[in-house]
């Protein structure tokens, strides 16, 4: 896939770097090292449409969007509906987050966590015109994943 790619939220670790505001300042610096110089970080609220929060993205500016176990709050279809904005025409979200059907031995309160069927749900209402549940309990038994297409 051609084009820019943006992770939403790193949250603690669970598939990328804990992004805290100290380790945000770090990561250029660290990654910048390994010769990844198209790297940006942006630390901020990723919750907070206003405009002036996400002025370095702009509309139909990424292919390609990852979201991390970060669907547990209430009304995320005005997010996805932004994060739909910022995609190009066939751009792609990833969404995967813990398993509602299941305990694990971490993750956000079992009433929390939305199901694959409510995250399409919301994909579809937030502009996307098809989503896929991918199966990857192989590698991630506590986790399901979610493709939505532009």
């Amino acid at each position: 896939m051609a084009g820019d790619a943006a992770e939403m939220g790193a949250g603690y670790g669970t598939f990328t770097l804990d992004i805290e505001p100290e380790l945000c300042a770090q990561l250029p610096m660290s990654v910048a090292k390994k010769d990844q110089c198209r790297l940006k970080t942006h630390c901020q609220d990723i919750l907070d449409l206003s405009e002036q929060k996400w002025l370095p993205l702009k509309p139909e500016s990424l292919s390609f969007i990852t979201v991390f176990n970060l669907l547990h709050f209430s009304d995320p279809i005005p997010w996805l509906s932004h994060l739909h904005n910022l995609l190009v025409e066939d751009g792609k979200l990833l969404i995967i987050h813990w398993r509602s059907d299941i305990q694990t031995p971490r993750g956000p309160d079992m009433a929390l966590r939305p199901s694959s069927e409510s995250i399409q749900a919301w994909c579809k209402t937030a502009g996307f015109y098809t989503t896929v549940v991918i199966d990857i309990s192989d590698s991630c038994p506590w986790h399901y994943a979610v493709n939505a297409y532009k």
